[in-house]
């Protein structure tokens, strides 16, 4: 209940492999999940009512989620726009980026103008991932952590084929 696959992003065959409902498959997919979903938990306990502005979210819940749960090392490199809230994001082994991480407040949300800006925050990200030709982008707050592509990266998707929610 708490995943969505808003416009298509994984496709239906995908995610009824990864989210099997046969014993052995569950079981496996629990046992590699529990650790890190125990660390994340961990992380957002630690940074709950601690994290209200966009910088103190970075230091106490982004950064440390992406470090220590999805294990990548925050690269200050192409892609990154400090004054935007985007990192550049890249694999331990790697030293060019994989990927943009924009970590916003604690309650931003991703589709909502900022205040004296003429963009979203996923807006704001998507632009960076083309910019630096990256394919994907993670949107974190205290509420939401959204993985978002690239604008024309990935399958299309029927505009009649629509997320039960509208998006």
């Amino acid at each position: 209940r708490h995943l969505r696959n808003v416009r298509g992003f994984f496709s239906d065959y995908y995610l009824g492999t990864v989210f099997a409902r046969s014993g052995a498959g569950r079981r496996l997919a629990d046992r590699s999940v529990e650790p890190p979903f125990r660390e994340m938990l961990r992380i957002y306990q630690r940074a709950d009512g601690r994290a209200e502005t966009s910088s103190e979210n970075r230091d106490h819940l982004g950064w440390p989620l992406l470090a220590r749960v999805l294990e990548f090392t925050i690269a200050p490199s192409a892609g990154s726009d400090a004054a935007a809230g985007i990192s550049a994001l890249s694999a331990a082994a790697l030293d060019k980026p994989i990927a943009l991480a924009y970590i916003g407040a604690w309650d931003e949300e991703p589709d909502a103008k900022i205040k004296g800006k003429k963009q979203t925050p996923s807006q704001i990200l998507e632009r960076a991932l083309s910019s630096a030709d990256l394919p994907y982008g993670f949107f974190i707050t205290g509420e939401r952590i959204r993985l978002i592509r690239r604008p024309g990266e990935g399958p299309r998707v029927d505009p009649r084929r629509r997320a039960p929610d509208g998006q």
